[in-house]
């Protein structure tokens, strides 16, 4: 039986959220609905295209089978939230680990001072809900 996962996005402490920032910025409805597509797949525990990324301890990447080798990066936080951080494609992709890993130490540090939810997918933003 799978269980189902809950998606929240990563958000800067001044409420710009990285990953949708790079989504809107391919400018492509057929890619951002694929990429959409991966992301649905882990609500509900399809992790096939995952795999944790090597020498960097809790960041995973999603690979995507199509354009100039899309990824996503996330971190497990707790046992049901993905936390997606940033978005990319393979020819950046060192740079988009490092960037994975600091978004993703600046969402711990803010969940551990009770001031970080994330924001669920779709823009239903649950960052003032308490």
């Amino acid at each position: 039986m799978n269980m189902e996962w809950s998606i929240k996005y990563y958000y800067t402490p001044d409420g710009k959220v990285p990953f949708k920032d790079w989504m809107d910025g391919l400018g492509d409805k057929t890619t951002e609905d694929k990429i959409d597509a991966y992301i649905t797949r882990l609500m509900t525990g399809n992790f096939n295209n995952c795999k944790p990324i090597q020498g960097v301890k809790g960041i995973y990447e999603i690979v995507m089978d199509f354009g100039p080798g899309y990824r996503a990066y996330y971190a497990r936080v707790g046992k049901v939230i993905l936390l997606i951080v940033c978005g990319g494609a393979k020819n950046k992709q060192k740079g988009d680990i490092e960037t994975a890993v600091k978004y993703r130490d600046d969402a711990l540090k803010r969940i551990q001072a009770g001031i970080f939810e994330g924001i669920k997918p779709k823009g239903k933003d649950e960052k003032d809900k308490k």
